[in-house]
């Protein structure tokens, strides 16, 4: 038989059976080790939770924190600069 028959006749198949619809399966699909009775089970060494969700959200926005203390400090410096130079314009 020809492969793309084949592959024509597995897939109807699997239409015909409701493979489709079998939540199993379209897990597998991401997760190839993933088995359905272990999951209901409740068994402790399978974990569908991304590793990066335990991370806290300063972690995350640490950077961005960095670069607005940053930019109101120079904002700061800045604003004060300018008001000393008004300043010694104003007593000369």
């Amino acid at each position: 038989m020809p492969a793309n028959s084949q592959i024509y006749r597995e897939q109807v198949t699997s239409l015909i059976e409701f493979d489709v619809f079998n939540p199993e399966k379209l897990i597998q699909m991401f997760k190839p080790e993933f088995d359905l009775l272990k999951f209901l089970k409740g068994a402790p060494d399978l974990v569908l939770v991304d590793e990066d969700m335990g991370n806290s959200v300063l972690n995350e926005l640490k950077i961005y924190i960095l670069a607005a203390m940053i930019f109101i400090l120079v904002l700061t410096i800045l604003i004060t600069l300018r008001f000393k130079q008004k300043l010694k314009q104003r007593i000369n």
